[in-house]
């Protein structure tokens, strides 16, 4: 830092050089579980979250609404093998989607299935949530619905 500043730069323009990213040593107790369930790469995880939160209001959600995940799910049925993650907190979510389509499920999974359930799929669509920033971690294409009950963090 100080070879920083003594250079003329200003000291709050100062970003040490320090590892910033890392995988981190999840354990992955169920991965042979996960492999003989799905093949590598086969499947698209989802986490819609609740129906409570998909209805907020324009205010919070904009013009989403909980049929656009539908609409998801009936873009990606015939290409992908879709499969929802979720909580007892979500389950009004899973069964909204499974009056429609006939999808594969896990609720209230430990993460020691999650996490290999995660390194072995295609992507990730989720609502905001840590499950997240786990797979960002873990580098698998993720896709998160950011609404504007968040606005204060940057994008």
């Amino acid at each position: 830092m100080n070879t920083h500043v003594d250079s003329g730069n200003p000291i709050h323009s100062f970003l040490p050089n320090l590892k910033t990213t890392y995988k981190l040593a999840w354990q992955d107790n169920q991965k042979e579980r996960v492999e003989k369930l799905y093949n590598k790469n086969e499947y698209i995880l989802l986490y819609t979250s609740e129906l409570k939160n998909n209805r907020i209001g324009p205010t919070h959600t904009g013009t989403w609404q909980f049929n656009n995940w539908l609409e998801i799910i009936n873009k990606l049925k015939d290409k992908y093998k879709l499969i929802w993650i979720g909580s007892t907190y979500d389950i009004d979510a899973l069964k909204e989607i499974q009056n429609h389509y006939n999808i594969d499920f896990y609720l209230n999974e430990p993460l020691d299935f999650l996490i290999p359930l995660f390194r072995n799929c295609k992507a990730f669509i989720g609502y905001q949530s840590g499950l997240n920033c786990i797979t960002i971690q873990e580098e698998i294409p993720t896709y998160m619905l950011y609404f504007n009950k968040l606005i204060k963090l940057p994008n």
